[in-house]
């Protein structure tokens, strides 16, 4: 079973779905789902390469983008710039008369347990992200102080 497959048979289990709901969730068929879990076509006995259309489907599917599919596919690397992209640099920029905000985004992005939120508001604009780090700079300062 390749990587991309172990996530595939992963995500359909852990959202309780057959090859079937996962199929009609991604628009491909169950068939093709299958082998691509398995990652070898039956008849020619050769790896499976899903095209890059396939991989978009699989992604929007899972929720994911479509970086981070192939990031968990291994077919390019899992890197902090490749998944933080411009949106760190623009988000960053939107900070340009408060230092210490600024320093705190740069420290936040580094920090593990906030990859999950940062992926979750990936699609707002730097500005709106922005003003959410406000908020969590807020509610951590609060939280030193008690």
């Amino acid at each position: 079973m390749t990587k991309l497959g172990n996530f595939i048979k992963s995500f359909r289990n852990a959202h309780n779905l057959s090859l079937r709901n996962f199929a009609t969730l991604s628009g491909l068929s169950h068939t093709y789902i299958e082998k691509l879990e398995k990652g070898v076509n039956r008849r020619s006995g050769k790896p499976l390469v899903p095209t890059i259309e396939t991989m978009q489907a699989i992604a929007k599917a899972t929720g994911i983008t479509l970086l981070e599919i192939l990031q968990v596919s291994g077919y390019i690397p899992d890197t902090p710039s490749l998944k933080q992209g411009n949106a760190v640099k623009e988000t960053s920029d939107t900070f340009p008369e408060d230092p210490e905000l600024k320093d705190f985004w740069d420290q936040m992005v580094k920090r593990n347990e906030l990859q999950i939120l940062l992926k979750q508001v990936k699609d707002l604009s730097p500005e709106a992200i922005g003003r959410l780090i406000k908020y969590i700079h807020f509610v951590e300062d609060e939280e030193v102080e008690y």
